[in-house]
């Protein structure tokens, strides 16, 4: 009759442990759907105003998840309000840039690494 008991009562908490995982898991999806995306574009240009091609921008955030500045320095991407965009470029110093709405004219400037 212990043992019965024991393995039924191991079982219950067994079982509230995985309820327990598996709301956690929804509501941390369910989060996720509701933060507001927004489109940010722009150009970026070194400070003597020439546009940088191929700058990689990246979500500090969300690692994988970014794109590049064309051949003109233009760029645009999709990304959470609040997330952090952070520009990098052989020769310049990275720059982070946090998002706080939809820009569309955004103006990046990448100092030269004196390193």
């Amino acid at each position: 009759m212990k043992k019965t008991l024991l393995i039924m009562l191991a079982m219950v908490i067994g079982m509230t442990a995985i309820a327990y995982t598996l709301q956690a898991r929804q509501a941390k999806a369910s989060s996720e759907v509701r933060q507001q995306t927004c489109t940010v574009s722009g150009v970026v240009k070194s400070k003597n105003g020439e546009v940088l091609p191929f700058v990689s921008i990246v979500i500090k955030e969300r690692l994988g998840k970014g794109t590049t500045t064309d051949i003109d320095g233009k760029f645009t991407i999709t990304c959470n309000y609040g997330e952090t965009l952070v520009f990098k470029f052989v020769g310049y110093k990275d720059k982070e840039q946090k998002i706080t709405n939809s820009v569309n004219n955004l103006v990046i400037e990448l100092g030269e690494d004196t390193m």
